[in-house]
């Protein structure tokens, strides 16, 4: 089970479907190392559509801390990391 824990989240329609997404994610993915859940995130993440001029996929990022913690986050344009969503952690 992965334990989510949320930092700074904005109200922003495609931000909410990203986090909407984690959160099911947490509950019903079956990957229990963090590089497993990354793979899954970044293939489920192109099914979120472009809200702005940007497509989520170029926006949301995931960053593996250790082997069973995962960082969201959102960036720039241009790839760097702009804000921390959440962190997930995997317990038993």
């Amino acid at each position: 089970m992965w334990i989510i824990t949320k930092h700074q989240c904005s109200d922003h329609l495609q931000e909410g479907q990203v986090i909407e997404l984690i959160t099911e994610m947490a509950q019903y993915t079956f990957a229990s190392y963090a590089d497993q859940f990354i793979q899954s995130f970044k293939s489920q993440l192109q099914d979120i559509p472009q809200t702005n001029a940007f497509a989520a996929v170029h926006l949301y990022k995931a960053k593996e801390v250790d082997m069973k913690t995962v960082e969201i986050w959102k960036t720039t344009i241009t790839g760097e990391m702009k804000r921390k969503l959440i962190t997930l952690e995997y317990v038993h």
